[in-house]
């Protein structure tokens, strides 16, 4: 026999949304916070060791580490459209 809660299909005061689905959420939003450093990140490491490489300081420093932060901010937007089209 199913409890009124479940009949009902009501979480409580929650608005539907079970805890797990927030965890789910913010999970999400840490991945992408990590994702967006780790672009940057990466494209600076890049650039300073093509620099070294190359005795060509700050040369491709700059241009990879601004490349990178356009292509994160890309990924980010996609990413986020993606999440927004799943609500």
């Amino acid at each position: 026999m199913r409890s009124e809660r479940e009949q009902s299909g009501s979480n409580g005061d929650r608005g539907g949304k079970s805890p797990s689905s927030q965890w789910v959420r913010y999970g999400q939003g840490v991945a992408l916070v990590f994702e967006f450093t780790g672009t940057v990140g990466g494209g600076a490491l890049l650039g300073y060791g093509l620099d070294r490489y190359f005795s060509t300081e700050p040369l491709f420093l700059i241009c990879a580490t601004l490349g990178a932060v356009v292509g994160g901010f890309v990924r980010l937007v996609h990413v986020l459209q993606r999440l927004d089209r799943r609500r």
